[in-house]
């Protein structure tokens, strides 16, 4: 786990202390500077005083990130995310807090000791720390977010009359003496409206007092605000992210499950498979949508097709490897069983999204010991949207038909494996008879 340069805020309320305090030891262990901002100890504290001490420092910078615990880690979300900048992610496994960072950018991590023991915590907040923004389609998502938070400060404005009141001094220069400030971070809190009790503020001429609605609360022109919409990011780019190429709908995810399980039937009936072999899959999820592969990686497809993997490799005893994609060399996720059981070598990299695929990413996620090998011999294969899988089955490879032709648009083929056929032409074969 690589250290940022800036300090990495944290917090608690009593709930989350103990965690805290080992979780502060175990980041500088691993080279981070931790900044704590408290609670100090297990007696009762109020966990919006610590959240937006440590949304605060991340806001403004003094910290890279924030990480905040309290017994569920609701509260700690829901309070950080009332300042502005800040996009707090509750998580509670690796694959929401990577997809928190991929997707959403999110600044600062809450977790809950209530709902989380410490390893799992630590799986957390490392995958979190490591992952990446991933930008492009989801960087104006993200931008659209704090478009939201500038029409509401515009608007809390436009109905009192008057500006919000900022600090009338910046946080200390270095977040340490905040984390040990005995008082709140900011000099003032924002002050209410200077109208008097029962006075109403004065209404432009025709106008209803109270709260704004429409174009006015919102217009551009009124207040220096792009409108955004299909007009401005392009109508071709919105559709192509809701439907594949030509317009072409999504498929049903339980089309989806349907299609693979029926097709699982037909390659099981004639595999011959025995508990203990192995199945080796690969999958585009951007060829399901109907789009380029790994152009459109879905990680709802690849739930579902990895839902239906797993409850058929489950029933008759198989082991299931999934195929990631050419960026990480077409290596594979497995159980660690299978590595142990089959000898095979084992390999450093971590698939994700766009450097793996869907599919790979969430076996990850969801396999109980997952590892990474650079290859198999696995004893049948599928292939959905042309994945190249040969590369890991057993010679000799023999097609497998099937009445499903497609898993939504992708292209499907199957494979089972029989053993060589050496000698000459005297040569007698035991055990193996063409299907």
């Amino acid at each position: 786990m690589l250290a940022g340069n800036v300090p990495l805020a944290i917090g608690s309320d009593h709930a989350g202390f103990d965690l805290k305090q080992r979780m502060v030891q175990w980041l500088r262990k691993s080279g981070w500077d931790v900044v704590d901002f408290g609670v100090d100890s297990a007696e009762s504290a109020d966990y919006p005083d610590i959240a937006e001490k440590v949304a605060l420092s991340v806001r403004d910078g003094y910290s890279e990130k924030g990480i905040l615990i309290c017994g569920t880690g609701l509260g700690m979300s829901i309070a950080a995310n009332k300042v502005r900048g800040i996009r707090a992610a509750l998580c509670h496994d690796p694959f929401s807090a990577r997809q928190s960072r991929l997707h959403n950018d999110a600044n600062v991590l809450a977790l809950g000791s209530w709902v989380m023991g410490e390893e799992l915590a630590k799986n957390i907040v490392e995958v979190w720390l490591k992952t990446g923004f991933e930008g492009g389609r989801h960087e104006r998502r993200v931008q659209k977010i704090s478009l939201i938070e500038a029409r509401e400060a515009v608007y809390q404005r436009d109905v009192r009359g008057d500006s919000l009141k900022e600090p009338e001094e910046p946080l200390e220069a270095k977040p340490h003496a905040i984390a040990n400030a005995g008082g709140h971070p900011l000099k003032e809190l924002h002050e209410p409206s200077k109208t008097s009790q029962g006075e109403r503020r004065q209404e432009p001429e025709g106008e209803k007092p109270g709260r704004r609605h429409g174009p006015d609360r919102y217009g551009s022109e009124q207040h220096g605000l792009e409108q955004y919409g299909p007009e401005q990011f392009g109508a071709q780019q919105f559709e192509q992210e809701r439907y594949g190429p030509e317009g072409a709908p999504l498929p049903d995810l339980s089309r989806i499950k349907a299609d693979l399980a029926s097709a699982c039937e037909d390659l099981l009936s004639v595999a011959d498979l025995e508990p203990g072999q192995i199945l080796v899959v690969g999958c585009s999820t951007s060829e399901i949508k109907g789009e380029k592969i790994g152009k459109g990686s879905s990680v709802e497809i690849a739930g579902a097709v990895l839902d239906v993997l797993l409850d058929v490799t489950s029933k008759n005893g198989l082991y299931l490897a999934i195929q990631g994609c050419e960026h990480i060399n077409r290596s594979l996720v497995v159980e660690k069983e299978v590595m142990k059981r089959y000898g095979l070598e084992e390999v450093s990299v971590y698939p994700v999204l766009h450097a793996g695929g869907a599919l790979a990413a969430l076996a990850m996620d969801r396999f109980k010991n997952p590892v990474t090998v650079e290859s198999i011999r696995a004893h049948a294969g599928i292939d959905i949207g042309d994945t190249l899988i040969g590369m890991h089955l057993r010679p000799v490879a023999v097609p497998v038909r099937s009445q499903v032709k497609k898993i939504g648009h992708a292209n499907l083929v199957m494979a089972r494996t029989r053993p060589k056929l050496v000698g000459g032409a005297r040569a007698q074969y035991r055990g193996v008879r063409e299907k």
